[in-house]
């Protein structure tokens, strides 16, 4: 079973969102190797599976339930026995769907949830680039589905 048909087992349908899908495994320091030389490893591996890399990222989900008073987000973590990171909150406890502004060489706007005693919990990436409509909409129609204030730094 490869990474791909692994992870359509654990997600949920149309949730998972492919990121980096252009990577490619190389050797770019010939990565010396008393076997098979790494390179031909590295193909073999590559024809086998029909996977470019060994490893797979995607973004995670947010799923809102106002009649049970939930929010569970899910986000993949790094590399490990524990990776997939589920944490989930009582809508009671949210103050906030907050917008975060960076002009200039570093510019990225950016969704948050400020939760009571938690702090702000990301709910876009901050390389997604939504356009000014986007980024006004998408938090308007959250906040009031939520029925909290919209906050913008």
């Amino acid at each position: 079973m490869n990474s791909l048909d692994r992870i359509e087992l654990l997600m949920d349908p149309g949730t998972w969102d492919p990121m980096d899908e252009d990577m490619v495994s190389l050797d770019p320091i010939e990565f010396h190797s008393e076997e098979e030389p790494y390179k031909d490893r590295i193909d073999s591996y590559q024809r086998k599976t029909g996977l470019t890399e060994v490893v797979q990222t995607g973004s995670g989900y947010d799923r809102f339930d106002r009649k049970k008073g939930i929010v569970c987000t899910f986000r993949w973590g790094f590399p490990r026995k524990n990776r997939r990171v589920f944490p989930r909150f009582l809508i009671k406890d949210i103050q906030s769907i907050r917008i975060e502004f960076k002009e200039g060489i570093y510019a990225h706007r950016v969704l948050y949830m400020e939760i009571r005693g938690q702090g702000a919990i990301p709910l876009t990436r901050t390389d997604e680039n939504f356009t000014l409509r986007e980024i006004e909409q998408k938090p308007a129609e959250l906040a009031y589905f939520l029925r909290v204030p919209i906050e913008v730094f």
